[in-house]
């Protein structure tokens, strides 16, 4: 009489996230959770109104950090489902959107990431005029750009015989994320360092 799709355990097994389309939800497909206690199952409660909406949401998946991710047509977006995240650790109770390029005017929507939360894939029908599903992998730049880096560029020798620093003049310096062994930038100091 309704369907249970896109079941999603958390690290423990213990706690099952997935989208429903059974009566008392909100409309359309909401995002249920079970817990296992003592060797059953909860019955499924609905996450409310934080999550879902009288339109779908689905695809739930438990992310890095903990995050809840998952794919909705009722939240505002960019058109079709887009992906959202949801802080099930935080106090702040907002759903953001992932924003573009992770979201598109299409469907978007099966979110998976690594454990560091930079690198994944996502299910999404943006290409040939959405008829069809495609996998796209993505990376994820938690970093926000532009910033500035303001300091004296210094070389110390802090051996045991010796202790010296000397400024470093019109030396060439790069900006690493190491994360995921990215060149962010390089610059040249100044004259005085």
């Amino acid at each position: 009489q309704y369907s249970i799709n896109y079941p999603v355990l958390d690290s423990t097994k213990t706690k099952l996230w997935f989208a429903s389309d059974m009566p008392g939800g909100m409309g359309g497909m909401d995002i249920y959770k079970s817990d296992l206690i003592e060797g059953e199952w909860t019955p499924p409660v609905n996450l409310g109104v934080d999550i879902n909406t009288p339109g779908n949401e689905i695809s739930p998946y438990l992310g890095p950090e903990g995050f809840l991710y998952f794919a909705s047509d009722g939240h505002p977006g960019f058109g079709g489902f887009d992906i959202f995240k949801y802080n099930l650790k935080g106090v702040s109770r907002e759903v953001v959107n992932m924003g573009f390029p992770v979201n598109s005017s299409y469907d978007d929507f099966g979110l998976i990431l690594n454990k560091n939360g930079l690198e994944g894939y996502l299910s999404s029908n943006r290409n040939n005029g959405g008829l069809d599903d495609d996998i796209f992998e993505l990376e994820i730049d938690k970093q926000v750009y532009p910033f500035f880096l303001e300091g004296e560029l210094v070389y110390s020798n802090n051996s045991l015989s010796e202790k010296e620093s000397k400024v470093l003049k019109n030396v060439k310096f790069e900006l690493m994320d190491r994360n995921r062994d990215l060149l962010i930038a390089s610059y040249y100091s100044n004259n005085i360092g």
